[in-house]
């Protein structure tokens, strides 16, 4: 018998698992792949992870690393707990909307964040209590459920309609809102679909939360400058002046600098209605101190560079997604799902022609046979689909369309 005890872990921490962390860490390298070690190809095609940089052709703007390099130094102490001021007004001025000058954000609205996920977390932690719930879109980016699960907050799902280019189910979310919901979690353009909300779809939203004594939107708008040629993006912000937003969104995507895990939250709204929520964001913040001080040094430069760069890539993603949707376009058993913003494209699966019966056995056997790495659709609480990355280099892409080819071949259905 050992001396020393087991020490068990706290419950909540037992409920909290990220899926997609967990999946690329626990599941990926569990997956037996030598069942086939003879046949299968010896590269492995890594279409996972959303991080661009993996990527030849989406390597981090060269003007911006040198922007960093010359801020480092000018800032190497403690600033403002929740980012210096003169930054949280260069945020600010990104969400003064012409259209919509009833909407006033200024410095006091902003807060600085370790990327986007932090700015999830603080949005569930600071509006909800344990036992309150929020209305959450399946497919979505699973973060937040997380977040929620390890505070004892529920999440309600809400579908995204496909035939309706992925339209939020409003009567459905009708019967789901009770006296507990606290807001409602929005990711526009969408992860993992890469869809994009027309103006009309969101004014539709914004009437549903009025409804509901303006019940708060958490906006999460990370791709908001990712949207593809002739496509049009808009921010929740500047839709409406009574519904509160919080808008989360950041530098990872826009500069293909994921690893600096700098982000912000936004809020939008009537004078004083966030009052409570910014002293509560405050108290949370005082355990980090602060964000971190090398980007920091040359941060109000960077934020005033303009697009070119980030239009530049997504011309190039596109261009990947109408490549992709050539080549597999006659594949009985997938469907590549329409994109519009973001790295993304979902690939819808037809059970009726294959002989499996779940996104995650799709993923399973396309790893083990033709040595391919994909999410699958339970990652994101969906099923009938299965995600990869737009950002690969264009032989990567064209390799996959065969390999997809052969695998979707083998698993047809026997008529």
């Amino acid at each position: 018998m050992s001396d020393f005890p087991v020490f068990q872990a706290a419950e909540r921490i037992k409920n909290t698992c990220n899926p997609i962390r967990n999946y690329v860490e626990s599941v990926l390298p569990k997956i037996d792949i030598t069942l086939y070690k003879d046949t299968r190809p010896a590269d492995n095609l890594n279409l996972t992870l959303g991080d661009p940089t993996l990527f030849s052709e989406f390597q981090t703007n060269p003007e911006i690393l040198q922007k960093c390099a010359d801020g480092v130094g000018k800032i190497d102490g403690y600033t403002d707990l929740i980012g210096k001021p003169e930054i949280r007004q260069a945020v600010a001025e990104r969400y003064k909307f012409q259209n919509n000058p009833n909407v006033k954000v200024d410095e006091s609205d902003v807060f600085l964040t370790f990327g986007c996920s932090m700015g999830i977390y603080l949005s569930v932690a600071t509006l909800a209590n344990p036992g309150d719930n929020f209305l959450f879109p399946s497919p979505g980016f699973p973060l937040m459920v997380t977040v929620g699960s390890n505070l004892g907050i529920d999440a309600k799902f809400y579908d995204l309609m496909e035939d309706k280019d992925w339209e939020a189910n409003l009567e459905q979310m009708e019967k789901l809102i009770d006296d507990k919901t606290r807001f409602i979690y929005i990711c526009n353009p969408s992860n993992p679909l890469s869809s994009l909300w027309t103006k009309k779809h969101m004014l539709d939203i914004i009437d549903f939360c009025k409804r509901h004594n303006n019940l708060p939107i958490v906006a999460d708008e990370t791709y908001e400058h990712m949207p593809y040629p002739g496509e049009k993006f808009y921010s929740f912000g500047e839709l409406t002046d009574t519904v509160p937003v919080v808008i989360i969104s950041g530098m990872s995507k826009r500069w293909l600098v994921p690893g600096w895990r700098t982000a912000w939250l936004t809020l939008v709204g009537k004078k004083g209605v966030f009052d409570e929520v910014k002293q509560g964001l405050r108290n949370l913040l005082s355990f980090i101190l602060m964000p971190n001080t090398i980007v920091a040094g040359n941060q109000v430069e960077m934020l005033k560079m303009n697009d070119d760069y980030i239009d530049e890539k997504m011309r190039l993603c596109s261009e990947r997604f109408k490549l992709l949707k050539e080549l597999v376009h006659d594949v009985k058993g997938i469907k590549l799902k329409e994109a519009k913003a973001a790295f993304y494209a979902a690939v819808g699966i037809d059970y009726e022609c294959i002989d499996i019966t779940s996104s995650q056995e799709f993923a399973t056997k396309l790893l083990q046979e033709e040595n391919v790495s994909v999410f699958p659709g339970e990652l994101f609480f969906g099923k009938n689909f299965f995600r990869i990355i737009m950002c690969a280099d264009e032989p990567v892409i064209r390799e996959f369309s065969v390999r997809i080819r052969r695998f979707c071949e083998r698993h047809q259905k026997k008529q």
